[in-house]
């Protein structure tokens, strides 16, 4: 099994249980740390972000 087969199996995990993993991926010699969460979860958050906007387009609107 080589190391693309288990991370797309903790993709699955994730996305279809809810599942979040703290993982840390070396990739050509730079590590990267983050939490797994769902794609739901993430596409959740990005509206979130945007749902208000940020300070340049309050700032866009209000002149």
């Amino acid at each position: 099994m080589s190391a693309d087969t288990i991370l797309g199996f903790f993709v699955q995990a994730t996305n279809k249980h809810d599942f979040n993993l703290d993982i840390t991926l070396n990739l050509n010699g730079a590590l990267v740390s983050g939490t797994t969460i769902s794609a739901q979860e993430y596409f959740e958050e990005l509206s979130d972000a945007f749902e208000d906007g940020n300070e340049i387009s309050k700032k866009s609107v209000n002149n």
